[in-house]
Order: C-alpha cells, then sequence, then structure tokens
C-alpha cells in the first residue's frame, strides 16, 4: 500500500466538519466485499463511542439508495469505499479520480460511481471521495482475501484515527435506511451475481 492516502485520508476525515463513509460493496462475491467491511471495521472500532459529526453508511450494491441519508445528514465530506480495479497488488489502498472511472465499469447500480458522486456535490454540497482497494478474487461465493481484509482494516482505522484528531472529537453514527444495509450487516465484483467492482 502506498503511504501517499494515509496522510491524505486522515487530514481529509479530520478536516470534515460532518462526515459521511459510505461502506459498498456486495458480500457474496468475495473481495467486493471491501468497503462493506471496512465499514464494519470502523463500527467495531468505535466500540459503543460517537461522533455527532460523522455517520457510517453500508448500501451494498446499490450505493444510490443512501442518497436520502445523505441528503438529510448534510456532510460536508463523503467517503465512498470500494472495491477498486487497478493495475496494483491485492490489497492496495488508492484514491480514484473520478475522470478515471469508466461508465461501464459499473453496469449492475442503477447509476455509475462516478454519476452518483456528481449527483450529491450537485445536489447535497458535500465534497466526495472514492477510496478503492484493489481486490484479489471477486467470484461469487468466496470468502474476503488476507490482503483486501487487512486493507480494509487499515482504512478503518486511519478514518478512525482523523476522527479522534478532529477539533470536533469525539462524539460515529451507524446508520441504515430503507434500500441499503444496517452497518452490522455481513459483507463484495461480480461473478456469477452482483455488480462489478470500480474500474479506473
Amino acid at each position: 500500500m502506498s503511504p501517499g492516502w494515509r496522510s491524505v485520508l486522515r487530514r481529509e476525515v479530520a478536516a470534515a466538519r460532518r462526515l459521511v463513509v459510505l461502506g459498498v460493496g456486495t458480500p457474496e462475491n468475495g473481495d467486493d466485499a471491501a468497503g462493506v467491511f471496512c465499514a464494519e471495521e470502523i463500527r467495531r472500532g468505535l466500540r459503543g463511542r460517537r461522533f455527532r459529526r460523522a455517520r457510517v453508511l453500508v448500501s451494498a450494491d446499490v450505493p444510490e439508495s443512501a442518497t436520502g441519508p445523505i441528503r438529510r445528514f448534510r456532510p460536508t465530506l463523503v467517503l465512498i469505499v470500494d472495491a477498486a480495479l487497478s493495475k496494483k497488488r491485492p490489497g492496495s489502498v488508492f484514491f480514484v479520480a473520478r475522470k478515471d472511472l469508466a461508465e461501464e465499469s459499473l453496469t449492475t447500480h442503477a447509476i455509475p460511481l462516478r454519476f452518483l458522486m456528481d449527483y450529491i456535490e450537485g445536489t447535497i454540497g458535500g465534497r466526495v471521495l472514492l477510496l478503492g482497494i484493489q481486490p484479489k478474487a471477486v467470484a461469487r461465493g468466496v470468502p474476503l482475501s488476507a490482503p483486501v481484509r487487512s486493507a480494509a482494516r487499515v482504512v478503518a482505522a486511519e478514518i478512525l484515527a482523523g476522527l479522534r484528531e478532529s477539533p470536533a472529537g469525539p462524539p460515529v453514527r451507524s446508520s441504515s435506511a430503507s434500500g441499503h444495509r444496517d452497518i452490522s450487516s455481513p459483507p463484495g465484483n461480480r461473478a456469477g451475481g452482483g455488480r462489478r467492482c470500480c474500474r479506473p
């Protein structure tokens, strides 16, 4: 994992006045569950503590279903965590530039992530960042691979560290709403069902 993303991530989280972390992925499709697993790790790391300025959402393979809760929370930053295809090693973590998102690479979303990011910024006003984790295996029915599990845990730890560093300080709300999975639900590119990973 490149060290560059860590400092950027922690700085962005610490500076956000109101933060939404959106974990995306299909639980049944191996490493496509990276974003969902990461969100669950954040919840576990909180150990019951709440940060009023942050909210953790899990939208599984329909991230567009989270637009309602995001709009109501009115975040200044939305951080989407998802499996993303690149030429990097499995478990690599990197920010995905919106211009690099191929429209055809997210065919099982009602709308591609790039359009979702544009929609959130255009209608809600908060900035949107997409943090990708390179998958190793995305076949249906396979478990989360070790490098991706490890990477998701590191990402979660950096987000928690950024929350603690924020001037707002402790007291994340974890939430579910119609159309997306509760943060406590089990953790997913698609092979034989589900959605494909982002492909920058």
